[in-house]
């Protein structure tokens, strides 16, 4: 859900000068938690992790061994979300490093790369491609929930979204101390990160490079 808000506030915020750089923040925040989702892939409860992605036939056989009628029955994901996730996790890695590289070049921030101005509009180009993929990567992720609500409503498949919780005769799974310890660490580091970009707007990591003059899509035309 932290991912999905900062998404949209990317979104909201948009590429404008006046806001490019709370764009820019937000995008980051996405990034960092997108890693984080990474990490939860291997480390996190059961049906979060990796292994429990329903990637193949014989996978999804194996993981849900119960049946609704010819409907499997799923825990975590099934075949088509699980496949759906991965490619919303890869599309938006991309748009965030494309963002990133962008941003670097044309607003000469990010002292620790260097991107040239002319590049910069490439990378903003694969930015804007990768965006619009991610829109439709969403929108069928969306119309797979919609799905779920229609013929899995008395599993509580779209209340799994905000309880975390399916009615499936499963192996339960729940936070153990470790990834409790671990969650909270997370938050107390991105919330430390948002305070530091927030109230440090030309710190060392933002830092605009006086060397590098900013990108402006009309140099183009």
């Amino acid at each position: 859900w932290l991912i999905a808000c900062f998404i949209i506030a990317a979104f909201v915020l948009g590429e404008e000068d006046a806001s490019i750089d709370w764009h820019a923040l937000a995008g980051l925040t996405v990034g960092l938690l997108l890693l984080f989702r990474i990490l939860w892939g291997f480390v996190g409860p059961r049906y979060s992790r990796f292994v429990h992605f329903a990637l193949t036939p014989s996978m999804a056989a194996r993981l849900s061994p119960h049946k609704q009628g010819e409907r499997r029955i799923y825990a975590g994901h099934n075949l088509e979300s699980s496949w759906v996730m991965l490619a919303i996790y890869l599309t938006l890695a991309l748009v965030v490093v494309s963002g990133f590289m962008a941003y670097s070049g044309q607003e000469g921030a990010f002292s620790i790369v260097s991107i040239s101005v002319s590049n910069a509009g490439l990378w903003g180009d694969i930015h804007e491609s990768m965006l619009a993929v991610l829109w439709i990567l969403i929108a069928i992720h969306l119309a797979g929930v919609l799905m779920s609500f229609l013929s899995e409503r008395q599993l509580g498949a779209v209340q799994s979204i905000f309880t975390g919780y399916k009615n499936v005769i499963a192996t339960e799974a729940r936070l153990n101390k470790g990834q409790k310890i671990l969650s909270v660490v997370a938050l107390l580091l991105l919330f430390v990160f948002l305070l530091f970009g927030i109230r440090n707007a030309n710190n060392a990591v933002r830092k605009a490079n006086p060397d590098v003059e900013s990108y402006n899509d009309d140099d183009d035309d």
